[in-house]
């Protein structure tokens, strides 16, 4: 390859980086949906206040609770999953809140297996809400978008 060829292909890959970075950054930017801190909370903040937290990333230290709803904690105001049959729940010492089954990270626990159930995990997730049609009206439920699960060793 001449020295010329080789100048003109790294300025392209340049080029092409630099206007890639640009799309990304309008989209985000129009989008307005960029999270930008990480906000240790509790899961009863979340249920309390969850226009507070809307596509804010939050941390959350409680138990997999795989696809058993605890039944002496507070949660949403339904007890549906919000995206998908499979979405699982975390808990903490205040309430629990569910996690879509569609979040790109995987905690390695089974939602179905009661030996999984229990363990301790740290989820960072941006909080997300959902409308749903009840016979009373319209709610509206949070839930996690898991961007990473960490298993705790006990």
């Amino acid at each position: 390859m001449t020295m010329r060829r080789r100048r003109t292909l790294v300025i392209g890959l340049a080029l092409a980086l630099v206007a890639t970075l640009l799309v990304v950054t309008m989209y985000t930017t129009l989008m307005g949906e960029r999270p930008i801190e990480t906000i240790q909370t509790k899961v009863i903040e979340i249920l309390r206040e969850p226009e507070k937290y809307y596509n804010r990333v939050v941390l959350i230290e409680g138990k997999f609770m795989g696809w058993y709803v605890p039944k002496n904690l507070t949660g949403p105001p339904i007890l549906t999953p919000p995206v998908t049959r499979s979405d699982w729940v975390i808990a903490d010492d205040t309430g629990w809140i569910y996690v879509s089954a569609t979040s790109p990270a995987r905690c390695s626990l089974k939602p179905f297996s009661r030996e999984d159930v229990g363990a301790k995990i740290i989820v960072k997730a941006v909080v997300k809400l959902r409308e749903i049609e009840t016979k009373e009206g319209t709610v509206k439920v949070p839930y996690l978008y898991a961007l990473e699960c960490i298993v705790l060793k006990t």
